[in-house]
């Protein structure tokens, strides 16, 4: 905790925009796009060596240890909240950690699509605005999730894969935030997912940790039948 009265040294803090990853002190930390952050590396008595980021549009921080441990936060606006946990679930010692793979950099034929199609993914379903993405369910990394690239500018969305609500999003032009915006409205749960659907997100032993949605059924299955 930072307590009243403890002693603080501190290294000269840095300001840095959020959609990178920088590393300070063996700690390699995610800041979340959209946000300005100032991080700052030191010694606290009693507690040891620490590093805080400070998200700047919430006026909050959150501290680690040199172990990649959350050690306390200030939040002091409710948006920031989401903010912190993104920032702390990104936290990795020395950059040890396997890369996670990039839905951008996948030129898998089956991943790619033109906007104005549906994809379903469990028991939510989205519509693509217009343009042309890369779409895939990935495992890897910082655990399941379904990314979506604006191929004209390498734009990421990030999707829970169960819900499909948004978890993150690094839109680098007006076009991709508004086309994110798009796809975010037009999410919904559909019901179709039945018991032999799985566990989102899991893939078979040997396979690969990415996968493409399930494009539907074109509304063929529609109707009464006849």
């Amino acid at each position: 905790m930072w307590l009243e009265g403890s002693k603080h040294h501190s290294a000269r803090q840095a300001n840095y925009t959020g959609g990178q990853t920088i590393n300070v002190r063996g700690l390699s930390i995610a800041l979340p796009a959209g946000g300005d952050y100032s991080v700052i590396g030191g010694i606290a008595d009693p507690g040891g060596e620490f590093v805080r980021v400070c998200y700047a549009q919430g006026n909050s921080a959150i501290f680690f240890n040199l172990s990649g441990v959350e050690t306390d936060r200030i939040v002091n606006s409710p948006s920031a909240e989401a903010v912190l946990n993104e920032i702390a679930a990104s936290v990795r010692v020395g950059g040890s950690a396997a890369p996670a793979p990039s839905v951008c950099s996948l030129a898998r034929s089956d991943l790619q699509y033109e906007g104005s199609q549906e994809l379903y993914f469990g028991n939510f379903a989205f519509v693509l605005s217009d343009g042309r993405y890369i779409v895939a369910q990935i495992s890897e990394g910082h655990g399941p999730r379904v990314e979506i690239c604006y191929v004209r500018d390498n734009s990421t969305l990030t999707l829970d894969p169960v819900s499909g609500t948004e978890i993150s999003r690094d839109a680098r032009s007006a076009d991709a935030g508004a086309a994110f915006d798009r796809i975010v409205r037009s999410a919904r749960t559909t019901g179709r997912c039945l018991a032999d659907c799985g566990t989102a997100g899991t893939m078979p032993t040997g396979q690969s940790g990415i996968k493409p949605p399930d494009t539907g059924d074109a509304g063929l299955a529609s109707g009464d039948g006849s």
